[in-house]
């Protein structure tokens, strides 16, 4: 199909597990698939792709209101907006506001897939492969979670019956290749051990990460293309993700001169020396010069400079490490978005140091508190713009009243709870 032609169709970018399955539809590792189906078959299992109006892309005219008609094409796009494939839309399936469709699928180009490429195999390279274990009848081991002490240990007594396929289920999430790579290293020691006749890797795409039927329909077409005889699944990923070390950030929030960076600075050495542990310190001041240099003072400046401090620590505590944050963050609403974002990964403990407004003035070494009440620095905060006190704060400090070292003894030993 030329380019002008495509240009004219209707196009769709698919989300992560869509590509995964367009991926494998095009190895052959869902095989009688040849593309998506809406409607359930005896000898297939589904593969819908499910579109609502707004994920249509050029040449929506003939698709508004979802009034796709058989027959019509459909460029299956990626998240850069390369289309991959045409679908030939041979089902339909009408929904609330969407629809299924279903037909063959037509390869323009197969997705690019960068990481771990060297373990992505098709489903002809893995049944050769799997082959040369003596025509025994080979185990596929679907993982979607952490290979831990004791499924090393089942994992190689199925190995003393069986050839083993280690499928490492791969999301598409870049945000998660950490934990693809982790469960890889794995299954790269399990093959040392085991023998690489007796042991086949491969990072495959996951077409379908929500546990149910069609997944357990689908894992099972993939394996019996692959030349296994039978499957089984190891781990449950949110299961993993609970069992795994978690992810914390701590937020030092207060007025100016309270001791949020010396607080900030302490907990940071000394969890550097008492744990194992990556340890990011995000001083408010360090982040304004760099993370956030350009913004002002105003509400709405100090607001997205909290955010941004929030995105960069949810981040780390999604790859499960330790974040210290010791902005000012003066408004509960600013504070509450970044828990909740934080929270979605991980453990996020507040802590507010309460040090009086005096003393914080008293201790003011770059004179800010002077100009705002010189009215030289307007919006300052605790002078003329108002510092709203956490009310759930896991922990209250005054560094006037209780030492530093008092202080980081606490907040590490919730960190280690």
């Amino acid at each position: 199909m030329l380019g002008d032609q495509l240009n004219d169709l209707p196009s769709i970018a698919l989300h992560p597990h869509e590509l995964a399955a367009l991926e494998l539809v095009l190895l052959g590792a869902l095989a009688p698939l040849d593309g998506f189906n809406a409607q359930a078959e005896p000898t297939r299992p589904l593969l819908p792709l499910v579109i609502s109006e707004s994920r249509l892309g050029q040449g929506a005219t003939r698709i508004a209101g979802l009034d796709i008609d058989l027959g019509a094409q459909l460029a299956l796009q990626d998240t850069e907006g390369v289309t991959l494939a045409v679908l030939a839309v041979q089902q339909l399936e009408r929904g609330v506001a969407t629809i299924s469709v279903g037909g063959p699928v037509r390869c323009l180009q197969m997705p690019e897939r960068e990481l771990f490429a060297q373990f992505q195999l098709s489903a002809e390279a893995l049944r050769c492969a799997l082959s040369r274990a003596d025509q025994e009848q080979a185990l596929c081991v679907h993982v979607r979670g952490d290979i831990d002490a004791e499924n090393v240990a089942w994992i190689k007594a199925c190995s003393a019956k069986s050839p083993l396929l280690l499928r490492i289920l791969d999301g598409g999430d870049p945000d998660h290749a950490h934990k693809v790579k982790r469960r890889l290293t794995s299954a790269l020691g399990l093959r040392e051990q085991l023998g690489a006749v007796r042991c086949v890797i491969v990072a495959s795409p996951d077409p379908c990460p929500q546990p149910g039927h069609t997944q357990q329909a689908l894992d099972e077409c993939f394996a019996a293309n692959s030349g296994c005889a039978s499957s089984i699944w190891l781990g449950d990923a949110r299961k993993a993700e609970q069992i795994a070390r978690e992810g914390t950030c701590i937020f030092f929030t207060g007025l100016s001169g309270a001791g949020k960076s010396t607080l900030a600075r302490s907990l940071h050495a000394h969890l550097v020396h008492s744990t194992e542990r990556a340890v990011t310190l995000l001083d408010g001041d360090a982040v304004r010069q760099h993370l956030s240099k350009g913004l002002g003072f105003s509400r709405t400046d100090r607001d997205l400079n909290v955010q941004r401090i929030g995105y960069v620590a949810s981040h780390i505590v999604m790859h499960g490490g330790l974040v210290i944050c010791a902005p000012i963050a003066p408004y509960a609403k600013t504070r509450n978005v970044v828990r909740a974002m934080t929270e979605q990964h991980g453990r996020f403990i507040e802590v507010h140091v309460s040090t009086a407004l005096a003393v914080c003035e008293a201790r003011d070494r770059k004179g800010l508190y002077a100009k705002a009440r010189a009215g030289q620095i307007k919006e300052f905060t605790g002078i003329s713009d108002p510092y709203e006190v956490p009310a759930n704060a896991e922990f209250t400090i005054d560094t006037d009243v209780i030492s530093v070292n008092e202080a980081i003894m606490q907040i590490a030993k919730a960190i280690t709870t």
